[in-house]
């Protein structure tokens, strides 16, 4: 299981978690959701080890993971698809593949797991030597997930997938997700798209200023109009960001 528990993350004087606590248990899909600033992104980038906290911790397994550098978390099959998907734009579809395996020692396997992500996602196979830069936005997040893929986590992060995407491609991404989740693989999704994040996974958390402020299945978020109370805030309006641009 990988577990959060009360952490707190400042930058500077600004607080951009505050006591947070989840749980993903292993084979499950837990949503993350909430406005911009509520601090997702850096719920997720402190799992991920990109950002340090100010106190909790994050263990998977029962393993501390808070503090440790990120490479050394990607070694525990953890992986993160960042926000905008960060690819590289200069290198080729594959060398950016090849990319997602430098942590692993089974180079023949690593390089069968390539030729298997490429059937996975056919755009990357047809595009394997095309600069990364050159594809559409839909098209650099299948490279990015499968990149993270690569790595052969146990629990894959991803980071507003659908950002910047159109309709039509946020359905693809979604459908990538819950195919992925079948195979076995452990999802933590941090999206702005709530009802859709909330109907897909097993269990989701609406985070605002920083704070949990509601948890549960779809059911129960969805029901008389809960997870519009959380995500909006008592007066229907939407919260405004804290130390927007940080999280």
């Amino acid at each position: 299981m990988l577990e959060v528990d009360s952490l707190y993350v400042a930058y500077g004087p600004v607080t951009a978690l505050r006591g947070v606590s989840i749980k993903v248990e292993k084979g499950s899909f837990v949503g993350v959701v909430g406005p911009n600033g509520a601090g997702k992104s850096t719920l997720l980038n402190t799992i991920a080890g990109v950002v340090k906290p100010k106190s909790g911790s994050v263990t998977l397994a029962g393993s501390k993971l808070s503090g440790a550098r990120a490479e050394h978390i990607v070694g525990k099959h953890l992986s993160l698809v960042p926000e905008g998907r960060r690819i590289f734009g200069q290198m080729t579809v594959l060398e950016n593949l090849q990319l997602g395996t430098t942590v692993r020692k089974d180079r023949e396997q690593a390089r069968t797991h390539i030729t298997e992500m490429m059937e996975v996602f056919p755009i990357l196979g047809r595009f394997r030597d095309r600069r990364a830069g050159h594809l559409s936005g839909g098209e650099q997040q299948q490279l990015a997930i499968a990149r993270a893929l690569l790595a052969r986590p146990e629990y894959l992060l991803l980071d507003e997938p659908s950002a910047g995407l159109a309709p039509v491609i946020v359905d693809s991404v979604f459908e990538v997700l819950k195919r992925l989740h079948n195979e076995g693989v452990s999802i933590l999704l941090v999206e702005q798209v709530a009802h859709r994040t909330v109907e897909t996974a097993d269990h989701s958390y609406v985070l605002q200023h920083g704070n949990i402020v509601a948890r549960g299945t779809a059911s129960e978020l969805l029901q008389g109009g809960l997870l519009e109370a959380a995500y909006l805030g008592a007066d229907g309006a939407a919260p405004e960001p804290e130390g927007a641009g940080q999280a």
